[in-house]
């Protein structure tokens, strides 16, 4: 989810903070942000946290792992993929 928007120059945080703009103050309508790819997040992090944060955004974020073992995933991950460090992700997002 976190690549969207780079085909156009943009990102995905970029368009989040324009949709929240437009939500109703009184919380009658909701923002879920749904699943995101764990190498792209990492970019992103800190505008991720703060669009959580809002009043209107439920503070929720899929972000499939099949460890959080940084020491397992290295094994299982081939070596041409990005290895996305699990545990700096958990740190900014808690």
């Amino acid at each position: 989810m976190v690549c969207a928007g780079r085909d156009i120059g943009t990102d995905l945080p970029t368009l989040l903070k324009e949709l929240v703009a437009v939500l109703p103050q009184d919380q009658s309508t909701m923002l879920r942000i749904g699943m995101t790819n764990p190498p792209y997040i990492l970019q992103h992090l800190e505008s991720i946290a703060s669009i959580l944060a809002h009043p209107c955004v439920y503070s929720f974020l899929h972000v499939p792992v099949q460890s959080g073992s940084d020491k397992v995933l290295q094994v299982f991950i081939p070596m041409a993929l990005f290895f996305f460090p699990f545990t700096e992700g958990v740190v900014v997002l808690d």
